[in-house]
């Protein structure tokens, strides 16, 4: 016979409503003491541990972002206190404001201690701590990274090494085959320069096929380091010079016929030019343009005909001169194989609904955003340029594209 008392207790917790709480007097001891044994086990048994795993598995355990020092030292002391916290975290963002890390160096080796399969780590950081842990500078000590770590971001200041390109500096990087994804940006803070790096290295990183790196502005190794990736399939090379020398990067490259996108982020001056170096990426077949190329002339875009290219795409917050990409089009333009052009660059908002079907218009006008024009890319110059795609069978995409035609 059925007991009345299990299934009234059934019957109570089925319901979706919220328990009584229990835990807010207790005493925080104790309180450190269920969610220990809570996380004791990847799979408890016990009940309360069962009803208390949910409320944290998707909250902590899948990212966290430390964007300053209070929040980095929180992590710090959970990652003390609960060690299985990192055994679910995929993705960890450190963003360290200050030349002085918040966390010894020994701190953040056990921070990394319980990041078992951790996946993506971006580093954004002025200090040593955190690079001397990530990237250490002695080919003998071990990285903190995991095994399981597929994309490293680094975003810090060279002050303390120099020339951080020097690939004698970054060989840790080979401990970890498992890495596809880099991204490096040293910004060169220092004065007293090093010698760089003419000769091949040894360093060999076959298995990164996404490649990101920041060009400094003063002379460094950064063309040896680039030499050390046999496989890369996706670049971005990023320029903080007002004349951008992309040359030297994209001839240090080791297999350019094997690059199917390259993404240039610059903000060059009157006069410059794609380089000519673009014709050993035979396989490229999109261009990413990401900065200010308000100043760019149509005649330095004649490197980009000695390519295959068949997709032009403009980032978000980025100027660009819209008669430079006009003649890039049709079969009499600069780059004939151009199929498709996205312009992220320009936004618009619009009802896409035939003008007849609004009895009122007033409602529809709080809806209609109209694109920020520029001097080079102004509103004339982007109906000329949507004439041209029409002729030369070219798709023309972006936010503004289709709103634009019911302003």
């Amino acid at each position: 016979m059925d007991d009345p008392h299990l299934k009234r207790t059934k019957s109570a917790n089925e319901t979706n409503e919220p328990g009584v709480d229990r835990f807010s007097k207790l005493p925080n001891e104790l309180l450190q003491r269920i969610f220990a044994l809570a996380y004791a086990k990847k799979k408890p048994s016990q009940p309360l541990s069962r009803r208390l795993r949910p409320f944290y598995d998707e909250i902590v355990f899948r990212k966290i972002k430390a964007d300053s020092s209070s929040r980095i030292r929180s992590l710090r002391k959970l990652s003390t206190k609960r060690p299985g916290l990192g055994s679910h975290l995929r993705e960890l963002v450190i963003q360290e404001a200050g030349q002085q890390s918040c966390l010894s160096l020994d701190e953040i080796k056990t921070v990394f201690g319980c990041l078992s399969n951790l996946q993506t780590l971006t580093l954004y950081t002025e200090g040593r701590g955190w690079l001397e842990a990530v990237l250490p500078n002695n080919p003998d000590v071990k990285t903190v990274l995991p095994s399981s770590t597929v994309s490293l971001t680094i975003v810090a200041s060279s002050r303390q090494r120099g020339d951080a390109y020097r690939p004698d500096r970054l060989s840790s990087l080979a401990q970890r085959p498992g890495l596809t994804e880099l991204a490096l940006d040293f910004s060169s803070n220092y004065k007293n320069l090093d010698v760089p790096c003419a000769t091949v290295s040894d360093l060999v990183l076959p298995n990164i096929i996404n490649l990101s790196v920041g060009l400094p502005k003063v002379t460094s190794s950064v063309n040896a380091f680039l030499d050390c990736f046999p496989h890369v399939r996706k670049l971005t090379l990023t320029s903080h010079a007002d004349a951008p020398d992309f040359a030297t990067a994209l001839a240090s490259i080791k297999s350019p016929a094997e690059v199917v996108e390259l993404t240039i982020r610059a903000s060059p001056k009157a006069e410059w030019r794609f380089p000519d170096e673009l014709a050993a990426f035979s396989s490229l077949n999109s261009l990413v343009l990401a900065g200010q190329f308000q100043h760019l002339e149509s005649d330095a875009c004649e490197a980009l005909g000695h390519t295959v290219l068949t997709t032009l795409a403009i980032e978000k917050k980025s100027d660009i001169s819209a008669k430079a990409l006009t003649a890039l089009l049709g079969d009499e333009g600069l780059c004939p194989t151009i199929k498709t052009v996205r312009l992220n660059n320009v936004s618009a908002e619009a009802p896409v609904q035939p003008r007849a079907k609004y009895k009122d218009s007033r409602p529809v006008l709080d809806k209609v955003e109209v694109p920020f024009w520029t001097s080079a890319f102004t509103e004339d110059d982007f109906l000329e340029l949507e004439q041209a795609s029409k002729e030369a069978g070219v798709r023309l995409k972006g936010p503004a594209v289709i709103p634009f035609r019911y302003i």
